[in-house]
């Protein structure tokens, strides 16, 4: 039965590839080389589709990066899926990426894929439904296999259409260092540190292979820069990583020496990280400065304002700011006496004795200043009898002794009072309480009675018959006293007889305590 077979014939040129599908029919027919006319006529064509598709993915991918910085993973995700199919394969392993107008593309949509979904395993949002099934069923996977999972994908994705004898896996260092770094956010970094290693080991064998230059040495230095400030500090391996770029030779000694300088403060950053933090110490005032500053913030009272630029020319304790100030300024008397003492009253006065006074005199009473002409104030005192004492002060502490009247009426200085030291019955009873506490109240009369009742009975009725038989005197009577006992007990019953029994025990015991015998 005849078949339709098709083949597939490959048509290069210099700026781009293109594919034809044509009939086994026509195969012999075109077998041997197109002429120039057709090459010429169908170049136009492919390069004027690859350069829709460029400027295709181009936009895409403007949309797909803007949606990516404000969190949006489904919008990411269409328009990476929108993109992905429009990137056609690497035409051959020994094409140069400048000849491949796609390279470009391939690499940055590919990393694209890669962030997102290390960005949404590692950080996903609050609202699992809003992302897509394929990065859903992301999170069940471990950090390893979703790193080496990956690293598989994006070696398909930059496989060849027509590969060579020997080919190895490549994929270019852009996509290899964003995987080392996924593998360190994901905290796998063992996986990253295989990838780098049989990277570095398969770099260099064939040059002229996948494209790479053998003098570009910028992608070495990223993929050290990730190998070393990266993948062996995430592992602790700090040791291997300055071994590593001590024994390198191909970077330059500048380059070198910055990559090890950077290693050493991240080493020293995080042996402070590690240190454990100690809280900082305050010293403990002392106990005399402590008293005395409570006391001066106690007795000294704050200034409401400032005190007044101009001194008083009556006195000099005007000016201090330890001046005891009322909360109100007081008017002078009508008749303009002054108070006995020299001083203005502190009371208020009656409504009747009052008058208006001018701004000045009221802007300046706020202090407690002596009337021209009056003596030195006198600090009176009230007695506890209720009676009132005089007592002269100097000129040195006069507003000591203004302060001290001024504070009389107000709340007494609070006194410290030392209590005496607990007795030893205090101790005693607070060692023992929470003991008595824990017994039950039936327990506890039980043995109160048992210990405390019943031998202090059997101590009464001790001394009483002690007592009985002292009285009686010694001879026939002693004698006599003793028969009759013997013949009472023999005549005694049970009960009785268990009673004396348990009292003699008690007693027993209680002497043998007093003695120290138990």
């Amino acid at each position: 039965m005849p078949t339709a077979t098709f083949t597939t014939e490959a048509h290069s040129s210099a700026s781009s590839s293109t594919s034809a599908v044509i009939p086994l029919k026509a195969a012999q027919a075109v077998a041997s080389p197109a002429p120039n006319g057709a090459a010429s006529t169908s170049s136009p064509t492919s390069a004027a589709g690859s350069s829709s598709t460029v400027s295709t993915l181009r936009s895409l991918y403007a949309r797909a990066a803007r949606a990516f910085l404000y969190k949006d993973a489904a919008l990411t995700h269409s328009l990476l899926a929108s993109a992905l199919p429009l990137i056609p394969p690497r035409p051959s392993s020994n094409l140069n990426d400048h000849n491949d107008p796609f390279a470009d593309h391939r690499r940055k949509w590919d990393i694209l894929r890669i962030t997102l979904e290390v960005t949404a395993y590692t950080a996903p949002p609050e609202d699992l439904s809003s992302l897509p099934d394929s990065l859903r069923s992301n999170a069940v996977l471990s950090p390893a296999s979703l790193i080496t999972g990956l690293h598989a994908r994006s070696v398909q994705f930059f496989e060849p259409e027509q590969k060579q004898p020997f080919y190895r896996p490549w994929i270019p260092w852009q996509v290899l260092v964003t995987l080392a770094l996924g593998s360190v956010k994901t905290g796998c970094p063992s996986v990253g540190k295989s990838l780098v290693e049989d990277w570095l080991a398969a770099r260099g064998a064939e040059p002229v292979e996948n494209g790479q230059d053998p003098k570009d040495m910028e992608g070495y230095e990223k993929v050290l820069e990730a190998y070393c400030l990266n993948v062996l500090p995430a592992l602790d391996e700090w040791d291997y990583a300055k071994d590593f770029l001590e024994y390198e030779n191909e970077l330059d000694a500048t380059r070198k020496e910055g990559l090890t300088s950077a290693l050493s403060s991240l080493h020293a950053e995080a042996q402070y990280a590690a240190r454990p933090r100690t809280p900082p110490t305050i010293p403990a005032p002392s106990s005399s400065a402590s008293s005395s500053a409570s006391s001066s913030a106690q007795t000294t009272p704050r200034p409401s304002r400032s005190p007044s630029p101009t001194p008083s020319s009556s006195s000099h304790s005007s000016t201090s700011t330890h001046t005891a100030v009322p909360l109100t300024p007081k008017a002078r008397p009508q008749n303009g006496a002054a108070h006995p003492n020299g001083l203005t009253p502190l009371s208020p006065t009656p409504m009747h004795a009052r008058k208006q006074t001018p701004a000045s005199s009221a802007a300046t009473s706020r202090t407690v200043t002596p009337l021209p002409g009056a003596p030195r104030p006198v600090a009176k005192f009230r007695s506890p009898s209720g009676g009132s004492r005089a007592q002269a002060t100097s000129p040195a502490n006069g507003h000591v002794s203004a302060l001290v009247s001024a504070l009389s009426n107000g709340n007494p200085v609070p006194t410290t009072s030392t209590s005496p030291p607990p007795g030893a019955f205090a101790l005693v009873r607070a060692l023992i309480q929470p003991y008595i506490a824990s017994i039950p109240a039936p327990r506890l009369v039980l043995a109160f009675v048992l210990c405390a009742l019943l031998p202090m009975l059997s101590l009464v009725l001790s001394m009483r018959r002690r007592r009985l038989l002292a009285g009686r005197g010694p001879g026939g009577s002693q004698v006599a006293a003793d028969v009759r006992r013997r013949l009472g007990v023999v005549q005694t019953g049970v009960w009785r007889r268990l009673w004396e029994e348990v009292g003699r025990a008690v007693g027993d015991t209680v002497r043998m305590g007093g003695r120290g015998l138990v």
